[in-house]
């Protein structure tokens, strides 16, 4: 196929991978936190990078995103975007305490939290993406920012240049934990040559073919 129109058995595929990291991230961020917290992947699809802001509200969005890189042999970005408010709700289950109407702000503390959180979820979904994939993929170390999301995006495409695929693979993401839940929005952001080689992998046919 020449574009990104998947048949729903390839879209199943995708969540797959979704639901395979989803129940190992839970796993690690339960022992992390020491209480249960789930996860649950809800929707799977790939998207123009230009339509990102849009998933989390538009460019003027205030979100904040875990951003780290992927290296091996299918390069590319993992980016967690949460809306400020998700980010705080999911804070305070993180660290167990609520913030004041004059902490509106995701302080130090708050956001390292937040990034440990977006490196293990992130993990676990690269594991299992190498595991169905067979492809070696490594996250480097995780980055915040809490910012409009059009803006994050701006960085992004500064950092990655002119190397980043126009097409991203979206992993929405919901935390639940004691009656909350929390959406989240994971973007798989190959580089040119991995968006092809990652869906090929996976026995769906993309490029000229």
């Amino acid at each position: 196929m020449s574009d990104t129109k998947l048949e729903d058995i390839h879209i199943d595929v995708l969540k797959e991978i979704g639901n395979i990291g989803a129940g190992n991230a839970t796993t690690a961020l339960s022992e992390f936190l020491g209480r249960s917290i789930n996860m649950t992947v809800p929707e799977v699809k790939i998207l123009p990078f230009t339509q990102v802001p849009e998933v989390v509200g538009g460019p003027e969005e205030l979100v904040a995103g875990v951003y780290l890189n992927i290296v091996g042999e299918a390069p590319g970005s993992l980016m967690l975007l949460l809306k400020h408010d998700d980010a705080k709700k999911l804070i305070e289950i993180l660290m167990g305490q609520q913030f004041s109407d004059e902490k509106d702000q995701l302080d130090e503390m708050a956001q390292s939290a937040l990034m440990e959180t977006g490196n293990i979820v992130s993990s676990s979904y690269l594991n299992a993406l190498g595991n169905m994939t067979n492809l070696k993929v490594v996250p480097s170390i995780p980055a915040i920012s809490v910012d409009m999301a059009g803006a994050i995006l701006e960085v992004i495409l500064f950092q990655v240049d002119e190397d980043i695929s126009e097409h991203v693979i979206l992993i929405g993401t919901e935390f639940l934990y004691e009656g909350d839940k929390i959406r989240g929005h994971f973007f798989l952001i190959p580089d040119n040559e991995s968006f092809p080689k990652i869906l090929n992998s996976l026995g769906i046919s993309y490029g000229d073919s």
